[in-house]
């Protein structure tokens, strides 16, 4: 189906549904539109079915039993990063620091210095962010 061929069916679409709710004609397509007509129609005619008895209880455990799986899903990410953060510091950590060696020699005292002020800055931001999505969540 190309697109002049959507465009012909989105028309005459819109001339079954302008007809049968009696705002137009159908501007000389309503032969052509019979079939939509009849299938608007039918769908306006259909009775609602009803929800099934204990619909609610049913969505509300399906949904309560989906937050329990997650609960699972997020306890194995959080021990996959735990082990990958582990593994990098054994297996690359050696590297990097050999790498970083001659700066830290260079720096001397201030190295130590300066991961304590990086350390330092790391724990603040993370508290400030804790902090706000606090506040944020409780709607204060």
């Amino acid at each position: 189906m190309n697109a002049s061929d959507t465009e012909r069916e989105e028309h005459l679409q819109a001339a079954a549904e302008r007809i049968e709710r009696g705002t137009g004609t159908g501007n000389g397509s309503a032969a052509a539109a019979a079939p939509y007509r009849a299938v608007y129609r039918a769908i306006a005619s259909a009775p609602m079915p009803e929800l099934p008895a204990g619909f609610a209880a049913s969505m509300e455990q399906a949904t309560r039993d989906h937050e329990e799986r997650a609960d699972v899903e997020m306890w194995v990410v959080r021990v996959g990063v735990v082990c990958a953060i582990i593994g990098g510091i054994i297996f690359v950590g050696p590297a990097l620091f050999e790498a970083t060696a001659d700066l830290f020699g260079e720096l001397g005292g201030a190295a130590g210095n300066l991961t304590l002020a990086a350390a330092l800055a790391a724990l603040t931001a993370w508290a400030v962010d804790r902090l706000a999505s606090r506040r944020t969540r409780s709607g204060a």
